[in-house]
C-alpha cells in the first residue's frame, strides 16, 4: 500500500515538473501605441504524442473576460466582435490579434492551454497601450524674444524627429526654441517612430511682433502611419 501510494505521489510530481518545464513561447510584456495592431503568441514547442485539447484567452479587467476559444473539433469562437484568433500549424498553438488598438485594450491577458496528457498550463501577458502626449497644444502663440519648449513623450526608446520645411532641427523628445524671431514661425512636425509604428503630430508655431500673451489652443490629433 505504502509503495502505491508513492507510485502515485512520485509520477504527480513527475508529471507537475513535465508541465512546468513544458516550453510554451509568449510574451510577457508587450508595449504598443493607440491605433496599432498587435499580435499575443501563445504556441507549445512541438512534442511527440502531446495533443492539444483547446486554447482559450481571456482578459483580467474587473471581471475575467472571456476574448475567443477554440478546440480541433468544434474550430474558433470568438466572445468579442474586436479580436481574432489564429490558430498554429498542426494546432500547437495560437495568436490573439487585436487590430488598431485603443489603451482600453491595456493589461493582462491570459492564455490557457488545456493538453493531453499534460493537462493545464496558462501563461499570461501584460499588454500596456500608449498615446503620443505632448504638454503643449498643437498651435502655439508666443512673443518674439521669448522661449518655447514642446515635450512629447510615448515610450523611453521612441526614435524622435524634428523637421521643419522637412529640414531637422532636432532629435529629441522635446523642441526648444530660444529667443524665438520671426524666423522661428511655421509649422514644426514630429515624427516618432516606436518600431512597429510611426506617429506624427503637427505644431503650428506663431511668432507675435506686438504686446501679446503666450496662449494655446486645441490640436489635431495625433496620426499614425
Amino acid at each position: 500500500m505504502a509503495g502505491s501510494v508513492l507510485g502515485t505521489a512520485f509520477s504527480l510530481l513527475l508529471l507537475a515538473s513535465i508541465i512546468q518545464g513544458q516550453n510554451v513561447f509568449y510574451k510577457e510584456k508587450i508595449e504598443a501605441v493607440v491605433g496599432q495592431d498587435v499580435r499575443l503568441p501563445c504556441i507549445m514547442e512541438k512534442r511527440t504524442g502531446l495533443h492539444i485539447v483547446s486554447i482559450e484567452w481571456s482578459k483580467n479587467n474587473d471581471e475575467n473576460t472571456k476574448l475567443a476559444v477554440y478546440s480541433p473539433k468544434f474550430g474558433v469562437y470568438l466572445f468579442r466582435t474586436n479580436v481574432t484568433m489564429q490558430i498554429v500549424d498542426n494546432s500547437t498553438g495560437s495568436y490573439l490579434n487585436l487590430p488598431g488598438v485603443t489603451e482600453w485594450d491595456s493589461g493582462i491577458y491570459y492564455c490557457d492551454l488545456t493538453t493531453f496528457p499534460l493537462g493545464s498550463i496558462r501563461r499570461e501577458t501584460e499588454l500596456k497601450i500608449k498615446d503620443l502626449m505632448c504638454d503643449v497644444s498643437g498651435t502655439v502663440e508666443v512673443s518674439a524674444g521669448e522661449n518655447v519648449t514642446i515635450q512629447c513623450n510615448v515610450f523611453s526608446d521612441a526614435q524622435y524627429r524634428w523637421t521643419k520645411n522637412k529640414e531637422m532641427v532636432s532629435e529629441s523628445e522635446s523642441l526648444e526654441l530660444l529667443w524665438v524671431t520671426d524666423a522661428d514661425t511655421g509649422v514644426y512636425i514630429l515624427t516618432v517612430n516606436t518600431g512597429n509604428r510611426r506617429l506624427r503630430k503637427e505644431f503650428n508655431v506663431t511668432v507675435l511682433t506686438g504686446n501679446h500673451n503666450h496662449k494655446d489652443r486645441s490640436c489635431d490629433s495625433v496620426t499614425t502611419v
